[in-house]
């Protein structure tokens, strides 16, 4: 619908600019390249059945699901209105703010004296939200529907911690990036190794003019080229409805290989020996014993005959992402669905190798063995 609505504005404008007649059979046929007639009227129905056109039902309705987010979010409205742990930077002061006085709102009984607008922070309502906080017609002219205030303001504290403009203390990833920046004593102790190592001086506003001189020089280059190449130009620059700039690229289609470079791809081909991912894993093991370094659960020290098969049977099924039951084998001990299932318990547990991975006799240690994804390849 959107598609077909975005075709009838341009075909009315460009009737309108023409001062031409309107032809239906053309603006059918321009609405058919976006689907055919009877797609269009399905889609009509879909969107009234989904959006109701008397406006009351639609407000009763959005009222309704809002009613029911204010009873869920209101036990919880004390914890945040006293809660320590949150703090603000500049930008999320207001919000914070505002989320601190949602518990004395929360008290409020329902017969009381209607809320009024000067008793809430009007700044804290986006333009969206302001018909279901300002315009309940259950309440007295210039009442504030209390509940809609409460979701709309309890919306924005986490966009707020995605920008870091409120944090949780103590936290790792919604603390305050700011606390871990150096200050005083100790930010003087490292000034000089920190410049020198950006190869930077300490007059930050000549680094500026340098910035913003190779940034001027190199968009005037730009403009140059693209008037030299006139209609070649596979880039074009337009302005949008908002007064912004959009840099727009033609879509680049893929050079062709040099024959040098296929001729080395297929010589590497050629030299690398084929071999299955097992035996890559055995013949790596017999030069670094890698293998040893999977101990036992209990005592680290109990061994299970031909236990590396198990292992590599086991390490091949996580890092293909294939389950057991590819490496499975009933004739063969050491590839039992038990015998691999006991080893993965007992050996091959992420958490096992954090505390117990020793190295092979004469070996290097060996990284520990990871189980997520990463990991595993």
């Amino acid at each position: 619908m959107a598609r077909a609505a975005k075709v009838i504005i341009e075909e009315l404008e460009l009737i309108e600019e023409t001062g031409s007649d309107v032809d239906v059979a053309a603006l059918w046929a321009a609405l058919e390249e976006v689907a055919p007639r009877a797609a269009l009227s399905s889609a009509a129905a879909t969107v009234v059945s989904l959006v109701p056109e008397d406006d009351d039902s639609a407000e009763t309705a959005m009222r309704g699901a809002l009613a029911l987010r204010y009873n869920t979010v209101k036990p919880f409205l004390s914890l945040l209105g006293e809660s320590k742990a949150l703090d603000a930077a500049t930008g999320g002061t207001r919000i914070l703010a505002g989320v601190k006085r949602l518990p004395a709102l929360s008290r409020r009984k329902v017969g009381e004296k209607p809320l009024l607008p000067r008793e809430v922070d009007d700044k804290l309502v986006p333009a969206h939200w302001r018909k279901a906080v300002y315009a309940n017609a259950e309440l007295p002219q210039g009442a504030v529907d209390r509940d809609a205030y409460v979701v709309c303001v309890l919306e924005q504290p986490f966009r707020a911690l995605k920008r870091r403009d409120i944090f949780a203390s103590p936290a790792h990833r919604w603390s305050d990036p700011r606390a871990r920046l150096l200050e005083g004593k100790g930010r003087e102790a490292v000034r000089e190794d920190v410049l020198a190592g950006l190869s930077q001086d300490e007059d930050a506003e000549q680094h500026r003019r340098e910035l913003t001189g190779v940034l001027d020089a190199t968009w005037k280059q730009m403009a140059e080229r693209l008037e030299e190449a006139g209609t070649d130009a596979k880039i074009s620059i337009g302005v949008q409805p908002n007064g912004r700039a959009k840099l727009n690229v033609e879509k680049l289609h893929a050079l062709g290989e040099p024959k040098s470079l296929s001729w080395l791809r297929g010589r590497v081909e050629k030299m690398l020996p084929k071999i299955d991912l097992p035996d890559l894993l055995f013949r790596v093991h017999s030069w670094t014993g890698f293998l040893d370094a999977f101990v036992h659960l209990g005592d680290g020290r109990t061994r299970m005959k031909d236990l590396t098969t198990s292992v590599v049977a086991l390490l091949v099924s996580e890092a293909c992402n294939i389950g057991m039951t590819p490496v499975i084998n009933p004739n063969h001990g050491a590839l039992t669905r038990s015998r691999l299932v006991h080893v993965d318990q007992y050996y091959l547990r992420a958490a096992l190798q954090l505390h117990r991975v020793r190295p092979a006799r004469g070996a290097a240690a060996p990284a520990r063995p990871g189980r997520g994804r990463a990991g595993r390849r």
